[in-house]
């Protein structure tokens, strides 16, 4: 890689997001470290479907269940039913939508947070005791828990912020797991959508080509630009 090509490539980064690897990596060697961080965007740009998936499925499944179990698309707007917190952000997503407020836009304007905030011990009668397999309809008995639902996907979200805020996932050693996390509970939410996801699943591909991948783009690019 030329140091022409490098200082250009260098400019459309901050210093201090590249020094980040020099850190991570103990080196500062400037081809690893370029290499190193497209090899980031790259792993993050592989999670997006598989976050995608899960977050809409799981969305739509807990949509779908609490609509027809409590005879009201609106549940969440029964009284009562949710957390003081959990209202706030029906009103703050109300408040996001320019259009007519149907239950299905007011749905789709909530986060995952939203989402996630349902697996917390306030929901534990209202709806994990009573719908879990309704919602996860391929879930194995011993992780149908409340629990376990909530540690599972308060890990997935953390690691979905760091997606979606650009930050560095190539050091993160259980990678691998995170992942098997996500396309298992897409497996528990939705076989079909499972299936769709695996498909298109790029993960590891990407992880265990890394040379191949990257180095032999920059490698041509660099030589355009000499």
């Amino acid at each position: 890689m030329n140091n022409e090509f490098y200082k250009n490539l260098e400019k459309s980064v901050s210093n201090e997001r590249l020094s980040h690897y020099f850190t991570i990596f103990q080196t500062e060697d400037k081809k690893i470290i370029i290499r190193k961080y497209l090899l980031n965007i790259e792993l993050s740009k592989s999670f997006y479907l598989p976050l995608q998936k899960l977050e809409t499925t799981l969305r739509n499944n807990i949509h779908t269940t609490l609509s027809n179990q409590l005879k009201n698309d609106n549940w969440f707007e029964i009284s009562d039913f949710l957390t003081n917190d959990s209202y706030k952000k029906i009103s703050e997503a109300k408040n996001n939508i320019n259009k007519e407020l149907t239950p299905g836009r007011i749905i789709s304007e909530l986060n995952f947070g939203f989402w996630c905030a349902l697996f917390s011990k306030p929901y534990d009668q209202k709806v994990w005791n009573k719908y879990t397999k309704l919602i996860f309809p391929n879930i194995p008995r011993k992780y149908a828990t409340r629990k376990v639902l909530m540690k599972k996907t308060n890990l997935i979200r953390k690691f979905r912020n760091k997606i979606f805020h650009f930050d560095t996932i190539i050091n993160i050693k259980n990678l691998f797991e995170i992942h098997k996390e996500i396309l298992e509970m897409i497996y528990w939410l939705n076989k079909d959508v499972y299936k769709l996801t695996i498909a298109f699943d790029e993960f590891e591909y990407i992880y265990n080509n890394e040379e191949k991948i990257i180095k032999e783009k920059l490698d041509e690019l660099s030589k355009d630009n000499q």
